[in-house]
């Protein structure tokens, strides 16, 4: 009889363990998805512009046409003149090819979340075979990456830093969520995409190494304390140095900084007049 009963037992924490072990299966899966969804915005259903939507008294409108290859990247932007609702900046994006739209972007509600926000692009590019443009704002900004066929690559991003001879593109992730994309240019692909613990700050290269600082919780930038990006296991790797190790010869070419920026708010005035 007591053989029995604990053979009864052991059955039941069998199966309790199998639950267990299913129900956190579930539960991780859940997560993980969840943190995938959460690294980036949802795209909002594109709504064509109407000027007569936005009267002069109540909205500022601007645009820049820029002829790339055979294309017309077209930037159309409007900022609330009188606050936030019901939006602060509304965006949108579109590729022309031979007059037709072959890509459309459309940012229904750009929020400032005490920043830079809005549509933005470099006054120069790092190279000609492809065209960059960010946007910013939302604590979600965004790299566009537009190549020579008119093919589009969208990846979490926000200011970017170019290597020295123009292969890669490192773009931290514009948002309170640290984050990090790499592109390669000469491949076309994706290096790395991908939420990360450190706050990194600036990208460096030395010793045959991309590297970046790291940004501490104060907002000070540690003298000891970086990180440098393996490239082929595509991973991020911590190490230590002394406070003189990087200097400024050192620092790779930005884009997008506070000069630059000007199109819903943020830094200089757009260069482009009102439609």
């Amino acid at each position: 009889m007591y053989c029995e009963k604990l053979l009864e037992i052991r059955t039941l924490m069998t199966i309790f363990d199998q639950s267990y072990r299913s129900i956190k299966t579930i539960i991780i899966t859940v997560l993980l998805i969840l943190t995938t969804s959460s690294f980036g915005q949802s795209s909002d259903k594109f709504e064509s512009f109407r000027r007569s939507d936005y009267p002069v008294e109540k909205y500022q409108i601007t645009s820049d046409s820029v002829q790339f290859k055979d294309f017309v990247i077209e930037i159309r932007q409007v900022r609330n003149k009188s606050g936030y609702e019901p939006f602060s900046c509304r965006a949108w994006i579109t590729i022309f090819n031979s007059g037709k739209p072959i890509y459309q972007k459309y940012f229904k509600a750009i929020d400032a979340v005490g920043s830079c926000y809005g549509i933005f692009i470099p006054l120069s590019q790092p190279r000609n075979d492809y065209f960059i443009l960010s946007k910013l704002g939302d604590y979600d900004g965004r790299i566009f990456i537009v190549d020579s066929k008119g093919v589009v690559t969208e990846k979490p991003g926000g200011q970017f830093y170019v290597s020295k001879d123009k292969r890669y593109l490192f773009s931290d992730y514009y948002s309170d969520e640290s984050g990090l994309t790499v592109f390669d240019f000469n491949t076309g692909q994706t290096l790395f995409s991908e939420t990360i613990a450190p706050r990194l700050y600036e990208w460096y290269q030395k010793d045959n190494k991309f590297i970046s600082r790291v940004e501490l919780l104060n907002g000070q930038t540690s003298n000891t304390d970086y990180y440098y990006i393996d490239l082929s296991a595509k991973k991020l790797i911590p190490f230590k140095q002394n406070k003189d190790y990087l200097r400024s010869e050192d620092k790779l070419s930005q884009y997008i900084d506070n000069n630059t920026r000007r199109f819903c708010n943020c830094g200089a005035d757009s260069q482009s007049g009102p439609l």
